[in-house]
């Protein structure tokens, strides 16, 4: 890459810091990651969907057993039935904004990573 001098003593500062934080960090994930994020602003947004062409879906289960922990593990914690909250990691239900909050703050994770929309039709 032909960057200017300051800019590439920036980006091996930044790179060298991350190190410090995660001595396995490489190289080709630092450029990776940090380029998909410096990106991010200039993607095209998908055209909005209604909610009709949509439906929502969610990665709970695999979440759980990522971070060895039942649905009932996970509804104690959140203060929601266990019945409940395995309609919703089945499909069967969606959550209230407040219960997908909690399960983002349970889980530690994203909320866009708990759930996502995949369009109706698709295979």
């Amino acid at each position: 890459m032909n960057l200017p001098s300051d800019v590439e003593e920036i980006i091996t500062a930044i790179y060298n810091k991350g190190k410090k934080l995660n001595p396995a960090l490489t190289e080709e994930t630092f450029f990776r990651e940090i380029l998909a994020f410096w990106l991010e602003q200039y993607e095209r947004p998908e055209p909005i969907k209604t909610k009709k062409d949509v439906r929502l879906c969610n990665r709970l289960k695999q979440i759980f057993k990522t971070h060895n922990k039942t649905i009932t593990d996970i509804a104690a914690m959140i203060g929601i039935d266990r019945p409940h909250l395995s309609n919703i990691a089945n499909g069967k239900a969606e959550p209230s904004i407040t219960v997908a909050l909690l399960l983002e703050q349970a889980t530690g994770e994203k909320l866009q990573e708990l759930f996502y929309l995949e369009p109706i039709g698709k295979e």
